[in-house]
């Protein structure tokens, strides 16, 4: 008899916590809306600031004044959006897809503060110009490989799970 009471009383607490927190076609929905739209739409307007950024390259001080003051800024805020859906979600398929978003995002960080630092040493080039210009070349590819593969397996990712709980 105790041990019925006690799988009884398992199975509330099991059915308390589903009912607790939402379905995952639920919360898909609410992350997409509010977390991956406005990412989304901060990466769209990046790609314009991108293209202004190249058109001002002849002045490498003001392109990457432009880097740091509008570019980097507008990563930084989709990252502590990204950072505050981490914490937020509760289903592990939506916190994996998230931390790769995440994952992006400091790679995106990590990269244009490695261009700003070769746009530094383009308007100010010292005696190892050549070599520290090589090695932030080099550090910069690493990091566009990196964001590849990060962006593809979000991609599939984003994919599968929008295929799954999209349209609901």
């Amino acid at each position: 008899m105790k041990k019925l009471i006690r799988l009884m009383v398992l199975l509330l607490v099991v059915a308390l916590a589903a009912c607790s927190s939402p379905g995952i076609a639920a919360e898909y929905k609410e992350y997409k809306d509010e977390g991956i739209t406005p990412m989304y739409q901060n990466s769209m307007e990046l790609i314009m600031m991108g293209n202004q950024m190249n058109s001002m390259l002849d002045n490498p001080q003001q392109a990457d004044q432009y880097l740091k003051t509008e570019m980097i800024p507008m990563l930084e805020e989709s990252k502590a959006l990204s950072e505050d859906w981490q914490g937020r979600l509760t289903h592990e398929e939506l916190k994996e897809l998230n931390g790769l978003k995440d994952k992006e995002l400091g790679l995106l960080i990590d990269s244009f503060t490695k261009l700003s630092e070769l746009l530094e040493l383009t308007a100010d080039p010292g005696e190892d110009f050549e070599q520290k210009t090589a090695e932030l070349s080099g550090e910069i590819s690493d990091k566009q490989e990196q964001l590849e593969k990060i962006t593809d397996e979000y991609t599939a990712k984003y994919e599968k799970l929008d295929q799954e709980y999209g349209s609901e």
